[in-house]
């Protein structure tokens, strides 16, 4: 037993240590990149990333997340294959859909990006597809490497296109594309499996019965993620439409650097969570979350002091005179960042007492905030952002007293209603 758990954390050691070593690599190079491209030009690569990420939970319906589940290599293939004949239709539609609506596409990541958007969600949707089979696999080395090796081909586009105003997003767009291409070349994960062949009546038709088999993924696990995806586009959108993309790229790099430290902690604070809470008796699930809440507002109210009133001199320093305004930005958004660092790795504790119908109300609920305190908010750029934060603050409040209340509910009450 003690063996499986130490072989458990190790794994998670070798992801962690290539996630942490991935997104390193852009930030220790942030400061030059900031003195080479302008906020608008950030502001169009946060827009674009937010399209693409959408697009591609929209047309793959997470179907990439079963590439895990079946004990078959054979259905695990085919699930594979499914997902490449809907990111291939997808490309096609949504090259259709940029052709028709290009004047309202290019408002928010320019001409070029209207071409380039489809490809890029191709690309975006055939890496998920590589990553989960690496997880199928077991193969977490070849994974972090995979992170590591993403993060580097992507800064040295950054660099190649710096002379272009749309650099940003064909480093984006060219960095998942080389992924492709190399997977393609040595036939790694995707193209081994004759999967150009899907076109094929008898494939189309074992492709339908493997979307049915797994139609619970697109059905209940796609809406989360996409209320989610979702949330992130139309703040991108309101922020671009009301204060323009150079605004919308002082706020990206703001929350970029702010998120990437706290994301990395809460994901190894929720692991440990999860491991430890997951396994103990009912009566423990309670005491556990109330210590692990207490601990991490703790934790967090140094760190974030120091964001609240240091914020922006350390992004004059760092990015240059022009990242003032980002700085405010990040002042604004602290309060929302640490219920956010407090909240997130408890958040398991809804799956461990089967309350995920609260959990997707909650996201809804955290999606509607999120744009009407931003559409309805007037004033400046740093005023609109701090009534966002104190809004969202405020629901991400009431979600941790929720997680308190039903777990109390879970320990002490033996026939406490799991539905």
């Amino acid at each position: 037993m003690l063996s499986n758990i130490k072989l458990i954390w190790s794994k998670i050691g070798i992801l962690m240590s290539g996630t942490v070593l991935s997104q390193l690599v852009p930030l220790l190079i942030m400061p030059i990149l900031t003195r080479i491209y302008t906020p608008e030009q950030f502001g169009l690569v946060a827009n674009y990333l937010a399209m693409a990420t959408f697009l591609s939970m929209l047309t793959m319906g997470r179907l990439e997340t079963a590439i895990v589940l079946p004990q078959s290599d054979i259905v695990s293939n085919r699930v594979k294959n499914l997902c490449l004949f809907l990111s291939t239709l997808s490309l096609l539609v949504i090259l259709f859909l940029c052709v028709v609506f290009s004047h309202n596409i290019s408002e928010l990541i320019g001409k070029e990006g209207v071409y380039l958007l489809p490809v890029f969600t191709f690309c975006y949707s055939m890496y998920q597809v590589i990553n989960y089979s690496l997880m199928r696999q077991k193969n977490y080395k070849a994974l972090a490497k995979l992170k590591i090796i993403l993060s580097i081909v992507l800064v040295s586009f950054q660099f190649l296109f710096s002379y272009f105003d749309i650099g940003l997003l064909l480093a984006l767009t060219f960095s998942y594309l080389s992924i492709l291409v190399f997977d393609f070349i040595f036939k790694t994960n995707i193209f081994k499996f004759g999967n150009f062949k899907f076109f094929r009546f008898s494939k189309l038709k074992r492709m339908t019965k493997t979307l049915f088999e797994y139609k619970s993924i697109p059905l209940y696990t796609a809406p989360a993620s996409l209320i989610d995806s979702g949330r992130n586009l139309s703040v991108n959108y309101l922020i671009a439409n009301g204060f323009g993309n150079a605004l919308l790229g002082q706020y990206s790099l703001s929350l970029r650097i702010l998120q990437g430290p706290i994301q990395l902690v809460n994901a190894v604070l929720g692991q440990v969570f999860f491991s430890e809470v997951s396994r103990v008796e009912r009566e423990k699930v309670y005491p556990i979350l109330c210590k692990s809440v207490v601990f991490l507002a703790l934790l967090g109210i140094v760190p974030f002091l120091l964001i609240y009133f240091y914020a922006v001199d350390f992004f004059v320093l760092i990015f240059g005179v022009e990242w003032r305004v980002a700085g405010e930005i990040a002042i604004s958004l602290t309060p929302w960042l640490y219920f956010n660092f407090v909240s997130s790795p408890i958040s398991s504790v809804f799956l461990i007492i089967n309350k995920q119908k609260v959990s997707f109300y909650f996201s809804c609920s955290y999606f509607i905030t999120a744009a009407s305190s931003i559409y309805f908010a007037r004033g400046e750029i740093v005023e609109t952002l701090s009534f966002f934060s104190y809004s969202m603050s405020l629901l991400l409040l009431v979600y941790i007293t929720l997680a308190l209340l039903f777990s109390r509910n879970y320990s002490n009450c033996e026939s406490f209603n799991y539905t």
